[in-house]
């Protein structure tokens, strides 16, 4: 069902455009009635993830760009002599560094990825534009004001938890 537009103009002075005050309203909405809370409590752990690396790449993404290989996260599955198998969890970025931890369960490696790698890594970088935002020796982040930054670090820790 489409939202007819309102008869008086003051959407348009406090959102810009119809396109603003829809967008207004279903954060304000979002944030009050906690629905990202109940969407990210039914994602599997696979959709977390890919909603966390998401979220880092627009994190560490500029107008300059980024290099590839930060975005890169890796679960391997080793098998062995037997019935013995391993999951290795890998990152090898400039950013968070090297990553490399070995589980014996993929639900333990997928934890880990989550919690100790796109978590940690996300709420460090956020922690990092909060801290420098407004110093104009810092390069502002060009997609996030301060408090798009503070609801997202909100967003991950929903995700995650």
């Amino acid at each position: 069902m489409k939202i007819p537009m309102p008869e008086t103009s003051d959407w348009k002075t406090s959102c810009g455009s119809w396109e603003g005050f829809c967008k207004t309203v279903r954060k304000s909405i979002a944030n009050n009635l906690g629905s990202g809370i109940i969407k990210f409590n039914k994602m599997t752990t696979h959709q977390k993830i890919i909603e966390l690396n998401k979220i880092w790449y627009d994190i560490i993404s500029s107008e300059c760009g980024h290099k590839d290989r930060d975005c890169h996260f890796r679960i391997s599955t080793h098998y062995f002599y037997g019935s013995q198998v391993e999951y290795e969890v890998e990152h090898h970025g400039y950013i968070l560094h090297d990553k490399e931890a070995e589980f014996g369960t993929l639900e333990e490696a997928e934890k880990y990825l989550i919690n100790d790698v796109l978590k940690k890594g996300i709420i460090e970088e956020i922690d990092f534009y909060l801290e420098h935002y407004g110093d104009s020796n810092w390069d502002q982040h060009g997609r996030y004001n301060s408090q798009d930054l503070e609801s997202l670090k909100q967003a991950v820790l929903e995700i995650a938890s």
